[in-house]
């Protein structure tokens, strides 16, 4: 949103680092720009989540962030990751020009394993993420959670159910994976 010179790309460089690239230019010319490594907390792929009725845990994915975006000179993304055993999401705001991380947080849970996470950021700064989640006794149901720009940084509101699951789940591929659509979205 706005103009940020370019587009920018965010990878994983390792478990304690992300890899941020921008593409700018004319289209009929453009021009790959590789703007170094960020440091960022150690994470890593988040494990299957059991979810009630499944015979297969439901796949998170990896770590790969989602859902990059720019606004007001900062990018906002989140990613998959593992927090005490379970599935997670990880949020980051990161300046732009110095590859800060300027906050990031996560959001976990004691029982609930949380996935596929998505994240959009409105002019004022105020974020809004929407994720799966499920454990052993609940079916994967939709969540989303959210914070003001005022809010301290690193903090995001309690966890909201926006819709429970309505059965069990099985749609295991050739690879044995328990596939759950792959994504989230939210804007």
């Amino acid at each position: 949103f706005g103009d940020s010179g370019g587009e920018f790309l965010v990878s994983r460089l390792d478990q304690t680092n992300l890899h941020l690239r921008k593409i700018a230019g004319r289209l009929t010319a453009p021009a790959l720009y590789d703007l170094g490594s960020i440091a960022v907390p150690w994470q890593d792929s988040p494990p299957p989540a059991p979810a009630l009725g499944s015979v297969t845990d439901i796949s998170t994915g990896d770590f790969r962030p989602a859902h990059a975006m720019w606004r007001n000179g900062s990018i906002w993304l989140a990613q998959g990751t593992v927090d005490s055993g379970r599935a997670a999401c990880r949020w980051y705001q990161i300046d732009a020009v110095t590859r800060n991380v300027l906050q990031t947080g996560t959001v976990a849970d004691p029982v609930l394993s949380f996935f596929y996470p998505a994240i959009a950021v409105n002019e004022r700064g105020d974020v809004a993420m929407a994720f799966n989640g499920s454990h052993a006794g609940q079916y994967v149901g939709a969540y989303c959670t959210g914070r003001l720009a005022s809010d301290p940084p690193g903090a995001m509101s309690e966890p909201l159910l926006l819709r429970a699951g309505q059965g069990p789940y099985d749609r295991v591929d050739g690879n044995g994976t328990n596939r759950w659509g792959d994504y989230s979205y939210c804007s």
